[in-house]
């Protein structure tokens, strides 16, 4: 699929609703996407219907002095049609960056045309340190897109063909070392679908440590 330049005005509207029940936590929200894409090459211009859900529920212990905390998160991010040149736009951009250990903390993969479901593990086994096991798996969202990274479609394409893509199994220590500083730390690796690395894209591991200053 060829990549088509051009500029886009989007507005987003959306929702969230969270709570906890006793054990229970949960979060629930949800943004459409609406506006316009102006193709460079022509001046033609197309609307942009896209969205966006996401979710996390899960059970809690409050009586334990390690604070686990057991659940599922769940993200759907629409895609469209990399080979069509009018219609609708329907890849959902996200309008900032999202919070980096909540998708997938390599950044690899970008919230566009993709569908995500991870188990979650948090505790807090000491008042200041906070630990976090995850494994998302992935999944295009449609095959008609393709897949992406923050900074644009990734060169390799993958025509058609099925919708996973690999599962990226990280964790996450946060070392609160005083008042003001703290020390995130983050691993994962990348385990990419049978299909994947015959199109062009690779695995690998991931590693991010830096000190955070608050005043």
């Amino acid at each position: 699929a060829s990549t088509i330049s051009g500029s886009t005005d989007r507005q987003n509207g959306g929702f969230r609703w969270y709570g906890s029940i006793p054990s229970f936590e949960f979060s629930v929200g949800g943004l459409y996407q609406g506006g316009t894409f102006q193709d460079q090459s022509n001046g033609t211009r197309r609307p942009v219907r896209a969205y966006a859900f996401n979710t996390i529920a899960g059970y809690r212990d409050p009586t334990s002095r390690w604070h686990p905390f057991l659940g599922v998160q769940a993200d759907i991010y629409s895609g469209g049609n990399a080979d069509s040149r009018s219609g609708a736009i329907g890849t959902y951009i996200a309008p900032f960056n999202p919070q980096t250990n909540y998708l997938d903390t390599t950044t690899y993969f970008a919230p566009s045309n993709l569908v995500s479901i991870s188990p979650v593990l948090r505790t807090t086994p000491l008042p200041y340190i906070s630990v976090q096991f995850k494994a998302p798996f992935l999944w295009r969202e449609t095959t008609r897109d393709e897949l992406y990274s923050p900074s644009g479609r990734y060169a390799f394409s993958l025509p058609g063909g099925g919708h996973y893509i690999g599962a990226v199994p990280q964790a996450s220590l946060t070392w609160q070392i005083g008042r003001h500083l703290s020390w995130p730390q983050y691993g994962a690796h990348v385990f990419m679908s049978g299909r994947m690395p015959r199109a062009g894209g690779r695995g690998g591991s991931y590693y991010q440590s830096h000190f955070v200053f608050r005043v």
